[in-house]
């Protein structure tokens, strides 16, 4: 799945360097990002300026809209799994967790029991 997001949002999510077996174990390594969103508010006291959650509310608006668009649902939006890039990048939030997302039929018999 991120082979596939990273088509469509290049920038928006975290680079795929190396993913395989070693020792047993399955590894993914991603390019370094900054703490998440849950550190950075509790580091600034629990408050962020207006600034801050507009930029991060339309941050995440694209990337849950792409993410949609391929058809798919995350499941696990949390501040712990939404990261600040790394510096430079440090205005760029990241999504990051993928595992419990789930695959959505474009059908409109499924699509339209979504809706409210």
């Amino acid at each position: 799945m991120l082979k596939q997001l990273a088509g469509a949002m290049a920038e928006d999510i975290p680079q795929l360097l190396w993913f395989g077996e070693e020792a047993g174990r399955n590894l993914l390594v991603l390019n370094r990002l900054g703490p998440s969103l849950e550190v950075a508010f509790k580091a600034c006291n629990h408050v962020f300026s207006l600034y801050t959650i507009t930029n991060i509310g339309e941050q995440m608006i694209n990337h849950l809209q792409i993410v949609h668009t391929l058809n798919y649902v995350h499941r696990d939006l949390k501040l712990s799994n939404i990261l600040v890039g790394h510096r430079p990048c440090t205005h760029i939030i990241y999504l990051i967790d993928f595992s419990p997302r789930c695959r959505v039929s474009t059908s409109q018999n499924m699509t339209s029991s979504f809706l409210p």
